[in-house]
């Protein structure tokens, strides 16, 4: 369940950083730099936590997140979001989807 937590965290501020990164070379440089004077911050901040704390199950959950950097999606994913992925895969399947191109007729004319 924690490490469930972590992933869509980072998974979250990942995709807040896209976001505001995107089409914006000065927020990007800005964000590089900023990251790059408090990684040390960050970095000791961090050490001091994991030091501190004493919940072994956060703990394991924190070192699965730092050695699985390299996973698959899927495996990173909560048991919920696979579920309604598989449903939405069945719903296609079965020819209950809708088309892209008919999904975005009511939004043409913002597109």
């Amino acid at each position: 369940m924690k490490v469930e937590l972590l992933d869509r965290f980072r998974d979250e501020l990942e995709a807040q950083v896209r976001y505001i990164v995107r089409g914006n070379p000065r927020a990007a440089r800005s964000l590089f730099l900023t990251n790059k004077t408090q990684d040390m911050n960050l970095r000791s901040e961090v050490l001091i936590l994991i030091q501190e704390e004493r919940d072994n199950d956060l703990l394991a959950a924190i070192r699965e997140l730092l050695l699985r950097k390299d996973s698959d999606w899927w495996d990173r994913i909560g048991t919920a979001e696979r579920a309604s992925i598989k449903r939405g895969i069945a719903e296609a399947d079965a020819g209950m989807g809708v088309s892209h191109q008919e999904a975005m007729k009511p939004y043409g004319k913002w597109l």
